[in-house]
């Protein structure tokens, strides 16, 4: 069964290029998310392996905001990708959540890396 990954991310632009990427070295990607709301909803009907999310998202809430949603009621390995690590002020909540940060722009190479690295943890 292939890896699934959820991709949380409001530019369309970015979020095809990484679904087309990931979907290249055989991963299973599922709906592209825009919002908190949308992420937290394709995280429960989905159960991804991986959730790669952006941080400033279309909407009042942010991907920080779904990730501690979905904290509450799963664990699953959370990539936030952005440019505004700045918005992440609480580091201890996000190390013991799991969650790993990258910053924009992505280095395609380095996020696969993590991405199996983190399957290869989290999934033995």
């Amino acid at each position: 069964m292939k890896p699934r990954i959820l991709i949380v991310e409001d530019e369309a632009i970015v979020g095809k290029c990484l679904k087309m990427d990931l979907l290249a070295r055989g991963y299973e990607v599922l709906p592209i998310a825009t919002t908190a709301d949308k992420a937290v909803e394709l995280t429960e009907k989905h159960e991804p392996d991986i959730i790669l999310m952006d941080i400033v998202l279309k909407g009042k809430r942010t991907g920080i905001d779904a990730a501690r949603e979905i904290g509450e009621t799963q664990s699953i390995p959370i990539f936030f990708l952005t440019g505004n690590t700045h918005l992440l002020d609480d580091i201890q909540w996000v190390q013991k959540a799991m969650c790993r940060i990258i910053s924009k722009p992505v280095v395609i190479e380095q996020l696969h890396q993590f991405i199996e690295e983190t399957l290869g943890m989290w999934y033995q």
